[in-house]
């Protein structure tokens, strides 16, 4: 059996709860009590798929940050006709979120009216998500350049966009990169008070990254699996039997004090993803390799 300090990055082995087959929380951060088995001994997450996102004021790094997010600041600052503040993330060179109050829609907060969004509550009585998507999705043209997302590309997430309380709405999209959604991504609006106090994003890529190809195919990514932990066996229970997925990646440049370069730090990782029991083993396993390489 390999050493664990030898293992490739290329293939990952978890240990999940069956819990995490249910429920809406990345498999990630999810920490289970591992057994003195082989599988046990094998797991591991490398930390190119740990999510990192460090932050920091964009006045802070002003010198860092492009010409474009500086001067789109700028100009969104001063059209908001608000004191909002904006904070950087490390990996990308992009806008993480925003705070500050601009009036969105009718509430406690503002002076707005149905009448004064006529043209969006479209006869409506009272808002509803429709309503926060479409006005989502027009500010978006003032922000998306500055987080790094086409609009295009994101999708409304309706288990995490809602109305919690009478007077806060979220407005929750997933990012779909071809195809595929980017697991752990968003982007998000917050309302309170009829106001948009906060938008941000998660694990958004690095400018210019690409989605990987998919070079390998679901039977060889099971056989490079096979390989890699000894073969399956009649025993092993098989719950994924090989599904595509795309992951935010670290990208490492031991150059920098940080272990990547300012805006250059998040890629992506295209895996085929096996998720699997074995009988006398305790939790569920998932085995991801890369789609790509293929390296085992």
């Amino acid at each position: 059996m390999k050493a664990k300090s030898r293992l490739s990055p290329k293939v990952c082995l978890t240990l999940l709860l069956l819990l995490t087959l249910c429920v809406a929380i990345p498999a990630t951060a999810q920490v289970a009590k591992q057994g003195n088995d082989v599988l046990s001994s094998m797991s591991f997450v490398h930390d190119k798929l740990q999510p990192s996102q460090p932050f920091e004021s964009l006045d802070n790094v002003q010198s860092l940050v492009t010409s474009n997010l500086q001067n789109g600041w700028a100009a969104f600052v001063i059209g908001a006709n608000s004191n909002w503040k904006a904070t950087v993330d490390h990996r990308s060179g992009l806008l993480a979120f925003a705070e500050g109050s601009t009036a969105w829609v009718p509430g406690r907060g503002n002076s707005l009216t149905n009448a004064s969004l006529a043209s969006v509550m479209a006869g409506r009585s009272k808002t509803d998500m429709a309503v926060l998507d479409t006005i989502a999705r027009t500010y978006m043209t003032r922000v998306a350049p500055m987080m790094g997302v086409d609009p295009k590309s994101l999708v409304l997430n309706s288990g995490r966009s809602g109305q919690p309380a009478g007077h806060v709405w979220f407005v929750d999209y997933d990012v779909v990169l071809g195809g595929l959604p980017l697991e752990g991504a968003r982007v998000v609006f917050r309302v309170n008070n009829g106001n948009l106090i906060q938008f941000g994003t998660e694990n958004i890529p690095s400018a210019g990254a690409a989605v990987p190809a998919t070079v390998y195919s679901q039977a060889q990514a099971l056989a490079i699996a096979s390989k890699f932990l000894g073969g399956f066996s009649v025993a092993d229970l098989f719950r994924d039997k090989g599904s595509l997925h795309l992951l935010p990646a670290n990208v490492a440049n031991n150059g920098f004090a940080e272990g990547f370069k300012f805006g250059q730090g998040r890629g992506m990782a295209k895996v085929w993803q096996f998720v699997f029991h074995r009988d006398g083993v305790q939790g569920t396993w998932r085995v991801r390799v890369d789609a790509t390489t293929g390296e085992a």
